[in-house]
């Protein structure tokens, strides 16, 4: 039988432009089929990120282990998440006029979130959502 899944919103605007701009922290959970969808409708700006990942040491289960005081970093040390294959920095590029789709699984992060690494300085008409679904 199907089941019906959605996206979680990683980047809406107005979210800050600037380089090294940081979109709030999703958690992902228990689903390690993870894919991030991101659409750039700017008539004619390309932009960048990097998937920042992190999980917490703290023994609570599921969202009790984030202080969403300390946003949007939610309490949690965050880590570069790097190509199993090339040891480099995964970076995410989104040209203007495009939707694409990078498919992340295996996944195993509970929380993820993206930071702008171009300085462009545009943002409108730039989203991305992220989904999760499987078992562990």
């Amino acid at each position: 039988m199907a089941s019906l899944r959605g996206g979680t919103p990683l980047w809406v605007p107005p979210t800050s432009v600037a380089n090294n701009a940081v979109s709030p922290l999703v958690v992902i959970g228990p689903g390690p089929y993870v894919a991030i969808y991101l659409k750039n409708a700017h008539a004619s700006v390309d932009c960048t990120f990097k998937v920042q990942v992190s999980a917490s040491s703290l023994p609570a289960a599921g969202k009790n282990s984030i202080d969403s005081s300390q946003s949007p970093d939610g309490g949690l040390d965050w880590y570069d998440l790097l190509d199993r294959r090339t040891g480099t920095v995964i970076s995410l590029t989104s040209t203007h006029g495009t939707a694409v789709a990078y498919d992340l699984s295996p996944f195993a992060p509970p929380y993820i979130r993206l930071v702008r690494t171009d300085a462009t300085g545009a943002n409108n008409g730039l989203t991305a959502l992220v989904s999760a679904f499987g078992v562990n």
